[in-house]
């Protein structure tokens, strides 16, 4: 990290330096992970599909096109007889995203649906993640940007634990991916 430097007099060097940390982060992860191999770990099998509240907001973004019908099917994942109870039983991780916790002009998940998740994600053995942003906006900088949700975080580990859940990993996907100016 040594070559790493965050003394560039325009945003277009400040962009630079962020993205190059950015693939510097995942180049660690992916070494991390190969060490856990190397020393006889077995490898764990994440699922993060993208409940109806994320996916109705990436619709909205453009991040995904509406054409796709936006399917309303993610809590048939945790009913009795699911159809990928055989691909569960091969899952080690569950990551869900904030929204659903904090919700969104799309909503959030009831007690209820939480409750649902989380005694179905026990009865199977799979951990619980949490992807949210780290980050917390200041004086109107980071507002409304991906990476900036660290402000909810204590939110949701109540909403979570509330409900029966238990936080096992929390992951900041792309934490400094937007950052433009130190």
């Amino acid at each position: 990290m040594g070559g790493v430097v965050a003394s560039s007099t325009n945003a277009g060097g400040f962009q630079m330096t962020w993205n190059l940390l950015a693939r510097l982060s995942g180049i660690a992860q992916v070494g991390l992970w190969f060490s856990a191999l190397a020393c006889g770990a077995s490898p764990q099998i994440w699922f993060a599909p993208l409940d109806d509240i994320a996916r109705q907001g990436n619709v909205y973004l453009g991040i995904i096109p509406s054409s796709d019908g936006s399917p309303t099917d993610f809590m048939d994942l945790f009913t009795p007889g699911a159809p990928w109870t055989q691909a569960a039983s091969h899952v080690s991780v569950f990551k869900m995203y904030g929204s659903p916790f904090t919700g969104n002009q799309f909503g959030s998940l009831s007690d209820g649906q939480l409750q649902q998740i989380f005694s179905f994600l026990k009865q199977h053995n799979i951990a619980l993640a949490l992807e949210f942003g780290p980050l917390i906006p200041s004086g109107g900088c980071g507002v409304g940007i991906e990476g900036f949700s660290g402000q909810g975080a204590q939110t949701i580990v109540n909403r979570i634990t509330a409900n029966g859940g238990t936080l096992s990993y929390v992951s900041h996907g792309r934490a400094i991916l937007f950052c433009k100016s130190l």
